[in-house]
This record gives structure tokens, C-alpha cells and sequence, in this order.
């Protein structure tokens, strides 16, 4: 009997270790490790489990280079997504940092790193809050994309880039106060029919949307430099699927790189309230 007690003890403690630290990483406590102290088979089930766990600690740091339109093409579920290419319907939002160049030659990297990570990790919930995702950072730029969602992408994509003017005061009063260098953005907005699609080679991929109505809301983004108001400038596309809920200008020079045509583009003035838009 002892001797059966002490067997069974000596497999239940580990079991019961095992089972606590699986129960931790459920809870998404990656930082669980279990003590090999043995070659028998629960020493190599340990180890096992702690590799498996150092892989998915890697793959959360993960998360911070890749834009989220790449982890949902790689996850389980979404192995008969197309990303060979296909088009759809969407609004592309561009916004960069104004004089960034002079930026970098005036304040050291460590400071212009501080300030595009605290800037970016803000902007960046501002994006989703709006069910808009982030194709990528480019720099001192980021390009967000929306599409699928209960209001029009157009909508959320305006809405986004009121927000992030919003944020840019509240983010310059508050370095002011330090003693810190502040910015000014520029935003633009399109709406059209791109491209979505792996672009890259065999060992290394991005899924991304690209087409020339990227190019505009790049080029548009461009144009705010112009602007007399709150530098957010839309394309008629996108003006025309959100004129009853904005006050724009039209702002008066159309030429745009790349473009033969004249192209039509309205600087955003205001958000109209709510008692002066039209019922749906």
C-alpha cells in the first residue's frame, strides 16, 4: 500500500503541474515554464511543453511586424481565404508626418523613435475603433484600410481621420507641456476598387491592397499640404458617399501626379451635426 501510494503520488504531482500550467497559458499567461528534472517520459513531455510555449511567445512578438490583414490570411480558419488576388470595394486612408525629414535632423533617433511610437500605438486603436485596419506602417506614414462593416467604409474612414486630427491636439498639448518638439499630419482618403493580394516572393509575403486608387489617397494625402482647414482631403468618391454628414471645400487645383485627367478633391471642413443631416 505504501508503496503503491508513493507511486501514485510521484505521477500525480506532475500531471497536476502540467495541468495548472496549461490552465495559465489558456488564460494567455505565455510566461509559464515547466522544471525538466527527469528523462523519463514526463521530463520530455515537459520539455515539450515549454517549447510549445516559447513558439507562441514568439508568435505574440510577432504580432507588432505584421499588419493584422497578414495574421488573419495565416490563421487555421482561413486556409480557403483568396489571397492569390481579388478585387474589392474599400476606402484607403494615407496620413504622414508633415517635415519629417527636418525632424530628423534636428532632434536625435531615440527621440524621433519615442515620438512615432507613442503617436503610432495611439493611432492605431483609432483605426479599429472604426473597424479600419492597418496595412502597413511606412515610416512616419500609415496606411489603413476599411472595408467589410456595418456603416459604409467611406464613412468609417472619415471618421477615422476626424478622430486622429482629434488625438494630434491632445497629443501635441501634452508634449508641449514636456518641453517636446509637436507635429502636424496630413490625411487623404479615397474610395474605389483596389486589389487585395500577396505581394513578395516565395520566403517572404505581404498581404496588401494596391491599384491606383491607392495611389490616389497617397497622392491626396499630398495635396493636404494645400489645405486651409483640417488638411483632410477627400476624393469625390468619397466625398460623394459622405456629403450628407460633412461640410467640405473644394479645393481649387486638380492636377495630381500620375494623373492625365484632372482630379477633383475636397478638403474637409467639419463634421455637421447631427440635427442638420438628413434622415436616412
Amino acid at each position: 500500500m505504501a508503496l503503491g501510494g508513493a507511486l501514485a503520488g510521484s505521477l500525480l504531482g506532475p500531471i497536476r503541474r502540467m495541468d495548472r500550467a496549461v490552465q495559465r497559458v489558456g488564460t494567455g499567461n505565455l510566461d509559464v515554464q515547466l522544471p525538466v528534472t527527469s528523462q523519463d517520459e514526463f521530463g520530455r513531455l515537459s520539455g515539450t511543453f515549454n517549447t510549445m510555449v516559447r513558439g507562441l511567445r514568439e508568435r505574440e512578438r510577432m504580432r507588432a511586424y505584421v499588419s493584422e490583414t497578414v495574421l488573419e490570411a495565416v490563421r487555421d480558419d482561413a486556409g480557403s481565404r483568396t489571397v492569390e488576388g481579388e478585387f474589392l470595394e474599400a476606402s484607403i486612408l494615407f496620413s504622414d508626418i508633415r517635415g519629417f525629414t527636418s525632424l530628423s535632423e534636428q532632434h536625435p533617433p531615440k527621440e524621433i523613435f519615442a515620438m512615432l511610437n507613442a503617436f503610432m500605438s495611439e493611432v492605431e486603436p483609432i483605426i479599429r475603433c472604426n473597424d479600419g485596419r492597418v496595412d502597413k506602417f511606412i515610416g512616419d506614414a500609415v496606411m489603413a484600410v476599411f472595408h467589410a462593416g456595418t456603416q459604409h467604409h467611406a464613412i468609417r474612414a472619415v471618421l477615422t481621420a476626424v478622430s486622429m486630427m482629434r488625438f494630434l491636439e491632445d497629443f501635441n498639448a501634452s508634449r508641449a507641456e514636456r518641453g517636446l518638439f509637436t507635429i502636424r499630419i496630413g490625411i487623404g482618403v479615397n474610395t474605389g476598387r483596389v486589389m487585395l493580394g500577396d505581394v513578395g516572393s516565395a520566403t517572404r509575403k505581404d498581404l496588401t491592397v494596391i491599384g491606383d486608387e491607392v495611389n490616389l489617397a497617397s497622392r491626396l494625402e499630398t495635396a493636404s499640404k494645400k489645405g486651409r482647414h483640417t488638411r483632410i482631403v477627400l476624393s469625390e468618391s468619397t466625398f460623394n458617399a459622405v456629403s450628407e454628414l460633412v461640410e467640405a471645400e473644394e479645393m481649387p487645383f486638380t492636377e495630381v501626379t500620375g494623373k492625365q485627367q484632372p482630379v477633383r478633391m475636397f478638403e474637409l471642413v467639419r463634421l455637421r451635426p447631427v440635427s442638420e443631416t438628413r434622415p436616412a
